[in-house]
């Protein structure tokens, strides 16, 4: 028997999308890329991206790249940049997830903010 393909399924008339799924504006959304060596790729991504979500918050973070291009690329676009140290290596362990989590911050932030929470 073939597999139905879910954009052939039709919505009764009476079916409603979910109340909280209206409720969500791009004011409401953040989206974070970490790029590094790979702006043609970042670009592509991020305008495509701007076209559907044209005000949610954008941050972009260079994991350890000196290309400037892309701090002149989240200009362009309205997006929050950062550079940071490269953080992607493995034995870095999960300090790319913690400055994703701190919203771009820089290692010495996040060591502070840690310290602070400790205290």
């Amino acid at each position: 028997m073939p597999r139905s393909d879910p954009s052939d399924q039709t919505v009764k008339s009476n079916e409603q999308p979910h109340d909280a799924m209206k409720a969500i504006r791009d004011d409401d959304l953040t989206f974070f890329l970490s790029v590094y060596r790979d702006y043609l790729l970042a670009r592509q991504c991020l305008e495509r991206l701007r076209l559907h979500y044209p005000t949610a918050r954008l941050i972009v973070v260079s994991d350890g790249d000196s290309d400037r291009r892309h701090q002149r690329l989240a200009q362009r676009l309205s997006a929050e940049f950062h550079s940071g140290e490269r953080l992607f290596l493995v034995e870095r362990g999960g300090a790319v997830i913690q400055r994703m989590l701190a919203g771009g911050a820089s290692k010495e932030q996040i060591a502070a903010d840690a310290n602070k929470n400790q205290a």
